[in-house]
C-alpha cells in the first residue's frame, strides 16, 4: 500500500492501475481507485 499497488476500499484491498503497469497486466474494466493517494506522484 505504501508504494501505491493496493488501495483500501469498502470492499477491501484492490489492485491499482500502478500495480497493473508494474506487472504488465491490463487494468480491469470497471475498477475505480476511490482512495486518495498519500503521496503526490
Amino acid at each position: 500500500m505504501q508504494i501505491g499497488f493496493l488501495s483500501r476500499t469498502p470492499r477491501g484491498r484492490c489492485i491499482t492501475a500502478k500495480a497493473c503497469e508494474h506487472l504488465n497486466l491490463p487494468f480491469p474494466n470497471g475498477t475505480v481507485n476511490t482512495q486518495p493517494t498519500l503521496f503526490n506522484d
